[in-house]
């Protein structure tokens, strides 16, 4: 089991929060001039080949975190980087700054979270799916099986006490575990004013952003996955056919002998 990181790690900002793709946290730490990583992250910028792959297999603790990973970026906001807080933290400088964002109303946001992103992690009989099942439904890539282990990861669960539970847990958990000087607990609704002065910048001229829940974040990306194996599919098959073309004369002959053909079915039945 891999519990370390390897490289250095630069972070300034570590933003804790369920929500996928980071919501208003993301496009607030952008705003305030850092360079956030997020879910998305792990799809652009040609990332998609490699980053599902190694959250992947970080999350199931068979390798350490590769800092290489948030190239570019000082700031992580939400998850994959939200579970592996502690190893982060570790790992960083001194001067790296924690904010953990307390979901105002849990248990509306689990049944949103249920609602958009459920449906991803249930069969047809509305049973959980197995992981081998749900690998082959969303895909035969490697992109594909990668981030559906992630969203099993990233889902929130507590066992029998339910997945509010698990967040509220969390929460304590980070606030159990982070140095007080080095902590901010956020709540939606404070504003510029706290987030700004603990990262001592300046407050924006202009309101904070709009609360997002964040979960159709996980959908939307899907969609995106599934959309490219098929093209990526598409431009096999037609490079295979492009290859055989060219590769193989015999298609010209055929081509020719299909041709005599119909000219002979022609002269035959007195079509020309």
């Amino acid at each position: 089991m891999f519990r370390g990181v390897t490289g250095p790690c630069r972070m300034r900002v570590l933003c804790l929060t369920a929500v996928p793709d980071g919501g208003a946290m993301t496009r607030a730490l952008r705003k305030l001039g850092y360079v956030p990583y997020t879910l998305r992250s792990c799809f652009q910028q040609g990332h998609a080949a490699r980053h599902p792959a190694e959250w992947s297999m970080i999350l199931d603790g068979k390798q350490p975190v590769d800092m290489r990973l948030f190239s570019h970026h000082d700031a992580v906001v939400g998850p994959p980087a939200t579970l592996i807080y502690d190893r982060l933290l570790r790992a960083c400088p001194e001067y790296t700054k924690v904010v953990l964002v307390e979901e105002p109303n849990k248990r509306r946001w689990v049944e949103e979270y249920e609602t958009h992103v459920g449906p991803l992690l249930l069969d047809e009989a509305g049973s959980k799916l197995s992981r081998r099942r749900s690998r082959r439904r969303v895909g035969r890539s490697g992109i594909a099986k990668a981030f559906d282990n992630m969203i099993h990861k990233m889902t929130p669960c507590g066992g029998a006490e339910g997945p509010v539970a698990a967040l509220e847990r969390y929460e304590a958990e980070v606030q159990s575990n982070v140095d007080k000087s080095r902590l901010l607990v956020y709540r939606y609704g404070d504003g510029w004013e706290p987030l700004c002065k603990f990262l001592e910048k300046g407050v924006p001229d202009e309101p904070f952003p709009p609360y997002d829940s964040g979960v159709r974040v996980i959908g939307n990306l899907q969609e995106r996955i599934e959309r490219t194996e098929k093209l990526t599919y598409l431009v096999a098959a037609l490079a295979c056919l492009g290859v055989a073309y060219v590769v193989y004369p015999m298609f010209g002959s055929t081509r020719a002998y299909v041709r005599e053909l119909y000219r002979d079915y022609q002269t035959a039945y007195s079509t020309r």
